[in-house]
């Protein structure tokens, strides 16, 4: 309930921004981006030993629009990207664990940015973004022991008529969370970092499945990303 609480408040941002957008546009532009993602998956509970978590880096690449508000410092900016998520896990007490967490998402980020010129054609870029993401694969692999295995990361484990399992990460396919950047505008070109913080638990427990109850499992990441405007 939850989960869907927080999703629906930052569409409802992203909606907000949006609509105040259309109202205020002077003018619009497309861009293209990509960049370099460290993430990691920030844990609390019982199942897992926190400090036997690492981060895994990864890419995201996409495409935004780019609306100029009457005020003219004032950006909003909607965009659709792939970005590539997870965490490295490794525990050596007992026969040993490794495990290597892989998570793909569509992510819609709806971005308001404050832009004051610096310089001739530099413009600081100081930005916020509430952002909704559907995991569209996931991976979880590596070793118990001897024994190696791979399986979805998303969804929940079911056994069929005929006794057997499918064994699957137990973890939400949805999540939503803040972006927060700086970055500068060198006449069309962007440079800028960012940190984006998921706020749905991705951990789902229950009767069944891997997680306990008081486990939480959130999205984090440092980004570095380069664009150009059209």
């Amino acid at each position: 309930m939850k989960k869907h609480i927080f999703c629906t408040a930052a569409l409802l941002l992203g909606a907000t921004c949006a609509s105040v957008a259309q109202e205020q546009t002077e003018s619009v532009s497309f861009g293209v981006r990509v960049g370099y993602n460290v993430s990691s998956l920030l844990y609390s509970g019982s199942t897992l030993h926190k400090n036997d978590l690492s981060p895994k880096n990864g890419y995201h690449v996409g495409v935004v629009v780019d609306i100029k508000s009457s005020n003219k410092n004032f950006y909003f900016q909607p965009g659709l990207y792939f970005t590539k998520r997870g965490a490295d896990y490794r525990c050596n007490a007992g026969i040993g664990y490794e495990y290597s967490l892989d998570l793909n998402y569509l992510q819609l980020p709806i971005s308001v940015s404050y832009r004051p010129k610096v310089g001739k054609n530099v413009k600081l870029d100081i930005n916020i973004a509430p952002y909704i993401a559907y995991g569209i694969t996931g991976n979880m692999s590596g070793t118990e022991g001897d024994t190696r295995f791979s399986f979805n990361a998303f969804g929940k484990s079911t056994t069929n008529i005929d006794d057997y399992t499918e064994v699957r990460g137990d973890l939400s396919r949805v999540d939503c969370g803040f972006r927060f950047g700086i970055g500068a505008c060198v006449r069309r070109f962007y440079i800028g970092l960012q940190y984006e913080l998921g706020i749905v638990n991705l951990a789902e427990s229950g009767e069944g499945r891997i997680w306990a109850e008081d486990d939480r499992l959130l999205n984090g990441a440092f980004s570095l990303t380069l664009g150009y405007n059209f």
